[in-house]
């Protein structure tokens, strides 16, 4: 039978088959500890603009048998794009991660690099702060219209002061100058994840 814990109202005994749960401690699981965590944010392109200095190409519909949205990023000039989010109130307000989705037309071999930096932005403080430093990946080009979900990057440590609930601008560019983007054809970008941490088990 269901035991309650005083001293911890969320959790729930487990009588029997203790070795089925992956949070049970002392018979015991805790379902605050099940809710915080490591989440994923996903940005689709669409959510995106480029650069107004050195920015990609707007979006289009790469053409396949389903079609899907990219911004085309040129393999001998470094290019960008930005996008804004709201980081959930539950953020731990520490580093995020960064895994870019793309596809492109040409197939071939070769590796792109891509890079996300970012700038935690809070209500009354200014949008011109610098951004943080980049972190990049390098990712191997896919056969033409193949999804390509590469690694994913160091840890992102946002400029500003970020703070739960913050706005947040994240720019994203290709590095063709770096000695690992060997690709030479236009890499569309679809989307990007952010993985971010959670430290409470709600929103509220």
């Amino acid at each position: 039978m269901p035991t309650f814990n005083a001293t911890n109202p969320v959790s729930v005994g487990l009588a029997t088959k203790k070795d089925h749960y992956d949070r049970v401690f002392d018979n015991t699981v805790s379902l605050y500890d099940s809710l915080r965590g490591v989440h994923d944010l996903y940005v689709p392109v669409a959510a995106m603009r480029p650069l107004t200095s050195g920015g990609c190409g707007w979006h289009e519909d790469v053409t396949s048998t389903n079609n899907v949205a990219g911004m085309p990023f040129d393999p001998s000039s470094s290019e960008g794009a930005y996008f804004w989010v709201r980081m959930p109130p539950s953020w731990d307000e520490g580093t995020v991660t960064a895994r870019f989705v793309t596809v492109n037309k040409a197939g071939g071999s070769g590796n792109y690099v891509f890079s996300l930096a970012g700038l935690g932005v809070s209500d009354g403080e200014a949008m011109s702060t610098a951004i943080g430093t980049a972190q990049q990946v390098t990712d191997a080009a896919a056969t033409a219209y193949y999804i390509a979900i590469g690694d994913a990057t160091a840890a992102i440590t946002l400029a500003g002061s970020p703070a739960a609930g913050d706005y947040c601008l994240f720019v994203v560019k290709r590095l063709p100058a770096d000695a690992a983007d060997t690709y030479g054809s236009d890499v569309y970008l679809s989307g990007v994840v952010v993985t971010l941490t959670t430290d409470a088990p709600t929103d509220a």
